[in-house]
């Protein structure tokens, strides 16, 4: 079942990316289950206490004050007693605190319970979200409202569109504009970027409908700018939902690259959200196969011809993604690599469990991966292209 998410911080590309970014001093980082269901709402607030408990206690390990580490988690302690707060939860909990930062996001993730602190933030938990098939848009175009949308495999979650002076009014400029034009359109269905064209019959003279589509063509170039700076960094599909002419009208104007040709033909307001989702995933799931697929046959192709393009040992993983030569990464979902790397030498030493001062490694390598603009697969252990706990396709 998709889930509609109202109540939770939008985790972007560029929240991502200034997570991954910020280093130096204390950086704690949580992770806990949560439950929508309210019946079970009670027990979340125990958890985030007795994991804050944990943080603290590290903190303190690390050479805080205990004054100063209660101080540090304040905020996220503050959330503990927030009953509205726990009555808007998804499938999990991620928070991050810094001496003069807090964030925290419900996520459409089931997360197991996880306290490190450390010099940065621990991230691969939400790489799932941004890497092959975590994320798509969704652009819905009908009855006077305009509305772009996040999705993951399993939520959906409306975007509000900035720096725009499109109104409600012009949503049901448009919407009056659209229904006076009777039309089919010759757009293609298949692959990426290609435009459409759209027929129109009018129902009125045919100078009436060449205005109606002028002022139809006005609008969506008003709100095409609007779409894209939203979606400013992505490279995630796009999926367009509403009738066929709207659908080749927008795609004559957009400039997105990673628009797809197929949408759902539809009118957009008699759907509910979560058929919508279902609709639109159903669209990029081939998608992001053939993507995964493609990755894994490169990766196979490389190891057969003996080619220096490839690594699956995590000392040359870990170095290659610090120099950006990683071009695709395959990481096992739940395996943990701790230890430490030195980012000079690139000697890289792995511990049988987690000690003091240690760094997840594959997270590390994660987070190198995605500052290169790399691509990160996560796939079962049994998925992997070797049997390695890390493999990558180099760039050079």
């Amino acid at each position: 079942m998709s889930l509609i998410l109202k109540h939770a911080d939008l985790l972007t590309r560029d929240t991502l990316g200034a997570l991954l970014d910020a280093s130096g001093g204390h950086h704690v980082t949580i992770y806990m289950p949560t439950h929508r269901e309210w019946s079970a709402v009670h027990e979340d607030p125990i958890r985030l206490k007795n994991l804050l408990r944990k943080a603290r206690s590290k903190l303190e390990e690390s050479g805080m004050r205990a004054p100063s580490a209660s101080q540090f988690l304040e905020k996220a302690e503050d959330l503990v007693e927030r009953d509205n707060f726990w009555q808007y939860q998804s499938d999990g909990l991620a928070l991050f605190l810094t001496g003069n930062t807090f964030r925290y996001f419900r996520l459409p993730l089931e997360l197991d319970e996880l306290v490190i602190v450390g010099d940065r933030f621990y991230l691969k938990p939400l790489f799932e979200l941004f890497v092959d098939d975590g994320c798509f848009y969704v652009l819905s175009l009908s009855q006077g409202d305009v509305r772009l949308s996040q999705c993951t495999k399993h939520s959906i979650r409306e975007i509000r569109l900035l720096d725009t002076s499109l109104s409600l009014s012009d949503a049901t400029r448009f919407d009056q504009e659209e229904r006076h034009l009777g039309s089919h359109t010759t757009a293609s269905r298949a692959g990426v970027g290609k435009s459409g064209s759209a027929v129109f019959h009018g129902q009125g003279s045919s100078a009436d409908d060449a205005s109606m589509k002028t002022k139809l063509l006005q609008f969506i170039h008003e709100l095409e700018p609007a779409v894209r700076k939203a979606l400013t960094h992505e490279s995630a599909p796009l999926v367009l939902a509403g009738s066929a002419s709207i659908r080749a009208m927008y795609t004559s104007a957009n400039h997105y690259h990673h628009l797809l040709d197929s949408g759902v033909d539809c009118e957009p307001s008699s759907l509910t959200p979560e058929e919508l989702h279902e609709r639109s995933l159903a669209l990029v799931q081939p998608l992001f196969a053939e993507a995964r697929r493609k990755a894994a046959a490169a990766f196979g192709q490389y190891v057969g011809a003996g080619s220096m393009h490839v690594a699956s040992d995590i000392e040359s993983v870990l170095s290659a993604a610090y120099q950006h030569r990683v071009s695709k990464l395959f990481l096992p979902k739940g395996k943990y690599v701790w230890g430490r790397f030195d980012k000079k030498s690139g000697a890289v030493q792995v511990h049988s469990e987690m000690r003091a001062g240690d760094l997840e490694l594959l997270d590390l390598a994660a987070a190198y991966t995605l500052q290169g603009n790399g691509e990160i697969y996560a796939v079962s252990p049994t998925e992997m292209p070797e049997e390695s706990s890390i493999a990558a396709v180099l760039r050079y």
